[in-house]
């Protein structure tokens, strides 16, 4: 299982300086980047890699890409609904959160799963970014109460949704 090498994250790496508070941050991509992040956070056991995991399996973003890429190129789609402004938005469109939550559907998962499970080639290892997908759209339903009696409270299943998901990201 990864650990995390963020002080303050409590993943099982032993860390003093604020063992109160948890921090998720992703692995930067840019090899000069993670450098210096290597550099600031230094651990004796590894360092950051452009492959770096939360959780137990992969995420990788270019798994939506290569759905969004598939997709454009079928005449019958399993995942309508993916645009490229879901995989490549502007600047504006990176604060919509509409377009956030579509990425984030069931129905995205099940495009994942539908390419992999057709051993389309890409969508190998898509396992991880699936399952991901899924738990973010149950967050999603979680955090989005349309009535105060649907609301988050102690021992709800909503609740439950939540701590689940920090669990898989530490």
């Amino acid at each position: 299982m990864p650990t995390c090498c963020v002080p303050g994250c409590k993943s099982g790496y032993r860390n003093d300086v604020n063992s109160s508070e948890r921090h998720f941050f992703c692995a930067p991509s840019n090899e000069t980047l993670r450098s210096a992040w290597n550099r600031a956070i230094p651990r004796a056991d590894r360092e950051l890699s452009a492959k770096s995991k939360a959780g137990s399996d992969l995420v990788n973003f270019e798994h939506y890409r290569k759905l969004h890429d598939i997709e454009e190129k079928e005449q019958l789609k399993v995942v309508p609904r993916l645009t490229a402004s879901h995989v490549n938005p502007k600047k504006l469109e990176k604060m919509n959160v509409r377009l956030s939550t579509q990425l984030f559907s069931r129905s995205v998962a099940v495009g994942l799963k539908f390419y992999r499970e057709q051993q389309k080639p890409g969508f190998e290892g898509t396992e991880g970014t699936e399952s991901f997908t899924r738990r973010m759209n149950d967050l999603f339903d979680a955090l989005n109460a349309k009535f105060p009696a649907e609301g988050i409270r102690k021992n709800s299943p909503q609740l439950k949704v939540i701590i689940d998901f920090l669990d898989m990201l530490n």
